[in-house]
């Protein structure tokens, strides 16, 4: 079943803009129906290897500096230092 813009936005909650970046860049495939540039339409198979995708490479949090315990206490010395 092929699913339109706006109901691909309400699945994966996101706006239709976002959607229409995801296909202008290739990340989700479509097809176009109709005359000219037609409707861009997302088949469901399309949208769930979007999914698998997306789910197999999680976004990654970078490590928290391990030098900020020296640069707190460069910065209250400092600060010290001016009263």
């Amino acid at each position: 079943m092929y699913l339109s813009v706006r109901e691909v936005a309400r699945t994966l909650h996101c706006s239709q803009g976002c959607i229409y970046r995801l296909v202008a860049n290739g990340d989700l495939r479509n097809s176009r129906i109709g005359i000219g540039r037609g409707t861009i339409r997302i088949h469901e198979r399309d949208l769930e290897e979007y999914l698998e995708r997306r789910s197999s490479h999680p976004r990654t949090v970078p490590a928290p500096r391990q030098n900020l315990r020296e640069f707190l206490q460069i910065r209250d010395k400092s600060r010290n230092a001016k009263r």
